[in-house]
């Protein structure tokens, strides 16, 4: 129990008095009996009012009362204009903490003002209580510390989690949004199957989330958790492919590849061998270090290289010259042979796409043919002939050549051979596109090498021809050597930062994939599955103490995904009879308080019904209904129903029932005292 309401005093003033109704509750089965139009939904909905609750009823702000509350009210025959109607609640929770809550319905003061006081100040005028006033139906009432329901949740003990909604944002799960579970008014609230669970407030699933917050189930904690750490899943995965395209950007400036490093993330790391920068060197691949220090070597030569003669100046860069131009000839026809490489390279990942392709397409069709034969078709269609999806051949639900005297697969055997195709398929494009990479680094490379041996002989020619003087040819190589330095340095030492940064994302990657594994499979812990158990057995237990005559109340089993009552994995719906509607709905919302009597969960504890005997409820299976409902009195529950019931009839109803009855023969709104 986290709310009782103990008293509802409606006060609507009018030129010659005070016009009304009190009713003190007691935590057990109460019933408003009186005949037809003399008020009972007034009381069912003036608890709603003072609750704030008239948003589950619609998303209009008007007050949910007729005119005999807002306008005009006929009392002994005489009509009298309304000045001013209020509701009062005096409401009491788990601690024993009292509270009066008033808000007006009529007159001057604003509809969207509550106040209320610390104390019973109903029952008890006279006791000291401080007030506070605070704001509802508008904008923060949930959320912040001067709105109603941010109040009333936390004197019930709540704490409203976060929901997603259609706006792409979360919002609090509204009071509106839950309370539909335990008031039932008459108008709208028996037309269907839960169906006065407000749509307006833009609350995915919100029936949903509504009864895992009334049974206290983890199943949404654990959802939320799952989707929490499959998005940070997916941020390191995308961080990681961040961090390895820059790390290959920085290799590349030096016509580098890196090696070693995964394409997604793992729990361990370093991983064997040790990632590694290598550059090309001729026909084989070295570490970049290597290269580097390779570099710096010849860079000290050349700045350490004496100054030669003319003559023998003139010698050696002749000698050099005619070793470049052998060695360009070398060069091209090796870089010949690189691009050709490469572009078979790019075939063939272009060939393993358009496989990937034709495997998706067929994956489908295969599919597409498996569900068409599990729901039974018998439309002349291909796929559900004996054919093949893709090609339309004749098959025996088989990819192997018909003449072959060997047991045909499945379609479901060939289902997973296709899909294995796929993930070997998708293995090998992963290594292409690796091979890809280092063909396109390795053409690169030589392609800037071949530039420089052209550009050196250039400058070679020039140089004996007297264009251009001799010191300029090694300056330039100076230049170059120190430039490739500057940004071998810069690469490696990029290489090393991103190797840390792969560590601490191993390191998250580690500690999410461990929680992933404490969460419970399908989300559901054993709490979970026992409430839902407690709760279908409860259902069934009253349809047949209701006589519900649809369905074998045994073949009716609560869902684990929608927590609605299904029979043969459809959602429950009654198609043969109105009134085992009713029964459905009596027996699922009293079962979920009944769950709260022996599991914790979050139901407040009460029940408020308005005519729960509708359309053409049998009147014994109402008594029976009755007898259920009082069981919550020696729960420290509350029930608050109101019945129209033959006053011939209606006394065997409750006789022998521990309950209080409030019995009216005229108008419930009466002058005041």
């Amino acid at each position: 129990m986290s709310l009782l309401i103990r008293t509802l005093l409606i006060r609507i003033g009018t030129a010659e008095g005070l016009v009304g109704v009190r009713l003190d509750f007691d935590d057990k089965l109460n019933v408003i009996h009186a005949p037809n139009t003399m008020g009972k939904s007034i009381c069912v909905n003036a608890i709603i009012y003072g609750l704030g609750l008239e948003g589950m009823l619609s998303a209009s702000y008007d007050a949910p009362f007729p005119p005999a509350v807002t306008d005009s009210i006929i009392v002994d025959g005489k009509a009298m204009s309304v000045v001013s109607s209020e509701i009062l609640l005096e409401i009491s929770n788990r601690s024993g903490e009292t509270a009066t809550i008033r808000r007006a319905a009529a007159g001057k003061q604003n509809r969207n003002l509550v106040s209320v006081w610390d104390g019973a100040t109903v029952s008890k005028p006279d006791a000291a209580a401080s007030q506070r006033d605070y704001f509802v139906r508008v904008g923060g009432a949930a959320r912040r510390e001067a709105g109603f329901h941010y109040w009333l949740a936390g004197f019930m003990g709540w704490k409203l989690p976060m929901v997603p909604t259609f706006r792409e944002e979360d919002s609090p799960l509204y009071l509106e949004c839950i309370f539909p579970m335990c008031i039932i008014e008459q108008k709208r609230g028996w037309a269907g199957f839960l169906s006065r669970i407000p749509t307006h407030f833009r609350i995915r699933d919100v029936d949903e989330r509504a009864i895992e917050f009334l049974l206290a189930l983890d199943t949404y904690g654990n959802s939320i958790a799952r989707q929490r750490l499959r998005e940070e899943q997916r941020q390191i995965k995308t961080e990681w492919q961040n961090t390895l395209a820059a790390l290959s950007s920085a290799a590349r400036t030096i016509n580098g590849v890196v090696n070693g490093v995964p394409g997604e993330p793992g729990s361990v790391w370093p991983p064997q061998p040790a990632p590694q920068m290598v550059v090309p060197n001729g026909d084989r691949w070295i570490a970049a270090r290597q290269g580097l220090q390779g570099a710096r070597t010849a860079l000290q030569e050349l700045q350490a290289k004496p100054a030669a003669n003319t003559e023998v100046r003139i010698e050696q860069l002749q000698t050099e010259l005619r070793t470049l131009e052998h060695a360009l000839r070398r060069d091209d026809y090796v870089l010949d042979e690189y691009l050709s490489e490469l572009e078979q390279q790019r075939e063939a990942l272009e060939n393993v796409d358009r496989r990937l392709a034709a495997i998706d397409q067929d994956l489908r069709r295969n599919k597409d043919t498996k569900r068409l034969r599990e729901f039974g078709s018998v439309l002349p269609l291909h796929v559900s002939q004996g054919e093949c999806p893709t090609c339309q051949q004749p098959l025996q639900d088989s990819l192997l050549p018909q003449v072959l005297a060997a047991a045909p697969m499945s379609l479901v055997d060939n289902i997973a051979f296709i899909e294995a195709q796929k993930a070997t398929f998708n293995a090998m494009r992963q290594n292409t596109l690796r091979l890809v990479a280092a063909k396109e680094a390795r053409f690169e490379a030589h392609q800037t090498r071949v530039e420089q041996k052209r550009t050196d002989i250039r400058m070679l020619r020039q140089t004996l021809m007297g264009e251009r003087v001799p010191e300029e040819r090694e300056i330039r190589q100076r230049l170059q050597l120190e430039e490739w330095i500057q940004k071998a340095e810069s690469a490696l030492g990029e290489f090393d930062g991103r190797l840390q940064q792969f560590s601490e994302l191993a390191t998250d990657w580690a500690n999410i994939q461990a929680a992933l594994k404490d969460l419970p499979e399908g989300d559901h812990s054993a709490a979970d599955v026992s409430k839902l158990s407690a709760l279908e057995k409860s259902m069934r237990q009253q349809l047949r103490e209701y006589r519900f005559e649809s369905l074998a109340p045994d073949s009716l089993w609560i869902s684990h995904d929608t927590f609605r009552p299904e029979h043969e994995k459809f959602e429950f719906e009654v198609t043969t009879s109105a009134s085992d509607l009713i029964r459905m709905i009596w027996a699922y919302v009293n079962g979920l308080m009944e769950v709260a009597r022996s599991q914790p969960t979050n139901h407040p504890g009460v029940l408020v019904m308005d005519e729960p005997k509708q359309q053409g409820a049998h009147r014994r299976d109402l008594g029976t209904f009755l007898r259920r409902l009082a069981a919550c009195g020696r729960a420290t529950q509350q029930v608050i129903i109101t019945t129209s019931e033959e006053a011939d009839t209606f006394a065997p109803l409750v006789q022998n029932l521990d309950c209080k009855v409030f019995d009216f023969e005229a108008k419930i709104l009466q002058p005041l005292r």
